[in-house]
């Protein structure tokens, strides 16, 4: 998994996202819902994704992680 995780964050970190997690967007108001990714880590099945902020997405019983084009 390290092997897709790594050159995602190094390409992603230059960007800002929209998380979408159960259809709503993160943060309070619309110019709060972009996030950029800072760090991530793998611990067993256990995904965490550190974004600027204090933003923080868990994922427990990661399966795979594929990257599309």
């Amino acid at each position: 998994m390290e092997e897709v995780l790594t050159p995602w964050l190094q390409m992603a970190s230059n960007q800002r996202f929209q998380l979408v997690i159960a259809g709503r967007i993160s943060g309070v108001h619309d110019w709060q819902g972009t996030h950029r990714p800072i760090a991530c880590q793998m611990d067993d099945a256990t995904l965490t994704i550190q974004f600027d902020g204090s933003e923080c997405l868990t994922i427990s019983n990661v399966g795979d992680v594929i990257m599309l084009p």
